[in-house]
């Protein structure tokens, strides 16, 4: 039984930004024992791309960072899909500003933060930027 009227509204969906030579400023602030924030400004603020930091042991267990990164990505993208959720939304666009808050991070620890151009279908389109730095 249908109790409401039917809208048809046309809609068009926007083509996805993949721009491979878009290079990523990253920058790491406020540092403490156990927070920081990271500064991430793409060069394209359209394209979409995925960014986080990690212990640099975790990167040191791979060969080269883009091994991480298509590893990460699989990782990160096989619940989406199996739960038919949208694996565009752990990617970003445009520039950001992130706070790893207290209790995020280890004290006196290694990390690097990283960005990379990714497409909504988990196409890395970029070289990897990554910046170390290290708690206090």
């Amino acid at each position: 039984m249908i109790t409401t009227g039917v809208t048809i509204e046309p809609f068009t969906t926007l083509e996805e930004v993949v721009d491979a030579s878009m290079t990523f400023d990253v920058k790491v602030k406020a540092i403490t024992s156990n927070s920081a924030i990271v500064l991430i400004t793409p060069s394209n603020n359209n394209a979409t791309y995925y960014f986080d930091v990690v212990p640099k042991e975790k990167l040191d267990e791979y060969p080269d960072v883009k091994e991480y990164a298509e590893w990460l990505i699989k990782y990160i993208k096989e619940p989406y899909d199996f739960y038919g959720k949208s694996f565009a939304e752990v990617l970003s666009a445009g520039a950001v500003a992130y706070p790893f808050e207290a209790g995020t991070l280890a004290p006196n620890t290694d990390y690097c933060a990283f960005a990379f151009g990714v497409t909504t279908e988990g196409a890395i389109t970029t070289e990897v930027t990554l910046v170390p730095f290290k708690t206090l």
